[in-house]
């Protein structure tokens, strides 16, 4: 992901003549942060160009020791081309030694580089960790990122500014946000997210865009699987009738089963769900990283869900159907078991199952996610009742064949049985790569902690000539650390400010 910045500033002491310019609090660690999270931060911005490395500097954007890279002040487009070749070469060989380099490129270069030389420029631009683009033009500022909006790897964009020769740049990002500072709400008014400082960008992507990633590719994920594990039963019935229209399933059940039966623990999880701690997502950057590219909703994920609820429909659909073989009843007064209840089983345990999936995938139980659950299943059972417990008019319902079914099928102990023995076998695979997914979290969560901690200890051991340099340790070797008493409340507080 790239961000294009152009609001590192904000207006400070005024008199009637002048202003001067300072950073909003917190620019540098914002930055810092972003750059962690495998966020690629250009600045763009109609200053000269003292002006605006020293700005990049102050903010953090650039740092001591990266190798800058000028082109600046060139008029010619055959010299363009030398030039950006030049340090092309430069910042590979750069790249290869492990430096970063950091690129300075005017507006009257860009005027060449981008429309006679836009490829290799792109190229240059992707070996540098940092890019500064100064005395650039309202419309040169969305040219730029056009151009990198248009890439091979095709990133995902986002401006922000808060000005109104931001807008251009704004409106041209995938994704534009404002800030509203001192120079109007031109900005603001043309973007898809405002915020007063820029210290907020850190919450809005790192926190508040991780939570709403991972809640809409489940929220989308799931609705493909529940649909598959509900409707495949369909399919496999059409081999046992003969392949004709006969439904395994009464229209009370198809209408209802998306709308109401299933639909409100997905709608609160994908309103308060939250896999991670909110401290863990802001103090560590470096998680971004595993929602970045689209990977929750890669073709590897879409099959893993799909074909969860293609295994779910056979263990319903089969395992129903052999408890039905045999011509076997449950009716006190010896009736055969029909169509009707062979159907109500399978869904009322398909909706059981896909409820219960979803309670896998969630890891906050709020109080509106936990009571959705109630509430649902009150709901189900209340409407299924109604609908069954009651001659309707032909007018309203052409058949009777559903009356009393459901209180048959809830009063019987085999079917219960039935049912929760293949919801727990279908949901083997669901709790399987829980468990794995957790026990994998919680041994990262561990050696992370035991780095801090071991970090920790060698920044309070006297430093001498025979000490050794402490390196990353395995969980086993860090538990050998013993500190003493007086070490234990500095330990404590630095393990309550790393979350620990």
């Amino acid at each position: 992901m790239f961000l294009r910045l152009e609001s590192l500033k904000m207006a400070g002491i005024k008199s009637l003549t002048s202003s001067i310019d300072k950073l909003q609090e917190d620019v540098p660690k914002t930055i810092e942060s972003l750059r962690m999270a495998g966020i690629k931060v250009w600045v763009l911005t109609g200053d000269k160009e003292e002006t605006a490395v020293n700005i990049s500097y102050s903010a953090g954007h650039f740092k001591q020791g990266m190798t800058e890279l000028r082109l600046t002040k060139i008029t010619d487009s055959i010299e363009c081309a030398e030039a950006v070749r030049r340090h092309m070469i430069s910042a590979e060989n750069n790249f290869s030694q492990g430096k970063h380099n950091a690129l300075i490129i005017d507006g009257t270069t860009l005027t060449h580089a981008l429309y006679d030389h836009g490829d290799i420029l792109r190229d240059l631009c992707h070996l540098c960790v940092a890019v500064l683009c100064c005395r650039m033009s309202p419309l040169q500022k969305a040219e730029v990122v056009k151009l990198i909006k248009n890439g091979k790897d095709a990133p995902v964009t986002a401006a922000i500014g808060d000005g109104a020769n931001d807008v251009s740049m704004i409106q041209e990002a995938h994704v534009g946000l404002g800030i509203m500072g001192k120079e109007g709400r031109q900005a603001v008014r043309n973007s898809d997210y405002a915020f007063s400082k820029f210290k907020f960008l850190n919450r809005m992507l790192l926190l508040h865009g991780h939570f709403f990633y991972i809640r809409i590719s489940t929220l989308v994920n799931y609705f493909f699987y529940k649909n598959v594990a509900f409707i495949t039963a369909q399919l496999f019935y059409m081999f046992f009738s003969a392949f004709s229209q006969q439904s395994l399933f009464d229209s009370f059940y198809l209408m209802f089963y998306n709308i109401t039966f299933t639909s409100l623990p997905i709608f609160l999880y994908s309103l308060f769900e939250q896999h991670t701690k909110q401290s863990t997502l802001l103090e560590q950057p470096q998680l971004y990283k595993k929602i970045t590219r689209n990977r929750k909703l890669t073709k590897k994920y879409f099959i893993q869900w799909n074909a969860l609820g293609l295994w779910h429909a056979v263990v319903f659909f089969f395992g129903v159907f052999l408890m039905f073989d045999g011509d076997i009843t449950f009716y006190k007064d010896g009736k055969m078991m029909g169509n009707w209840m062979l159907g109500s089983v399978v869904y009322i345990t398909c909706v059981l199952a896909v409820n219960i999936k979803l309670g896998l995938e969630t890891y906050y139980w709020s109080a509106p996610i936990f009571f959705s659950y109630i509430f649902a299943f009150v709901g189900n059972v209340a409407m299924t009742s109604l609908y069954t417990g009651l001659l309707w008019p032909d007018l309203i319902i052409s058949h009777q064949d559903f009356f009393h079914l459901f209180f048959v099928h809830v009063s019987c102990g085999p079917i219960w049985l039935c049912m929760i023995l293949l919801i727990v076998i279908a949901l083997l695979p669901d709790i399987l790569i829980r468990c794995i997914t957790d026990i994998q979290k919680t041994k990262n969560d561990s050696r992370r902690n035991h780095i801090l901690i071991a970090k920790y200890i060698a920044m309070k051991m006297p430093h001498s000539d025979s000490t050794i340099p402490l390196k990353e340790l395995s969980p086993p070797e860090t538990e050998k650390f013993v500190t003493t008493s007086d070490d234990s409340p500095q330990l404590k507080s630095f393990v309550q400010k790393t979350n620990l």
